[in-house]
């Protein structure tokens, strides 16, 4: 299905769409002003959407980049913090980071 939405909006196709309707119309006797026109528009729009697709496709390729960047650096940020408390756990006996032993002492139960 994507392939035949992809080969719908392509330039070639709509330069041949373009060309079948100046020939039919060409063949029913419409004015060439008319002819011209029409050819025209096809082609405009369709460069005009298939610019669209494409910039849509850039944009999505970039967010989704961006996002994976993020998950990378959030996962960074976790394994420092995660060596930093275990490293405090050890500096402290371990006991937890910001914890005393007065906050863990029976005595305050």
């Amino acid at each position: 299905m994507k392939t035949l939405k992809t080969k719908l909006i392509s330039r070639k196709f709509l330069t041949a769409l373009a060309g079948l309707i100046t020939g039919l119309a060409m063949i029913f006797g419409i004015d060439e002003a008319v002819i011209s026109t029409v050819a025209g528009a096809v082609i405009s729009v369709g460069a005009v959407v298939a610019y669209i697709i494409t910039e849509g496709r850039v944009d999505a390729a970039r967010a989704a980049k961006a996002a994976e960047n993020v998950g990378k650096a959030v996962e960074a940020v976790d394994a420092m913090e995660t060596a930093e408390t275990a490293a405090d756990g050890q500096q402290s006996g371990g006991i937890a980071a910001g914890w005393t032993d007065s906050d863990i002492s029976p005595d305050n139960q």
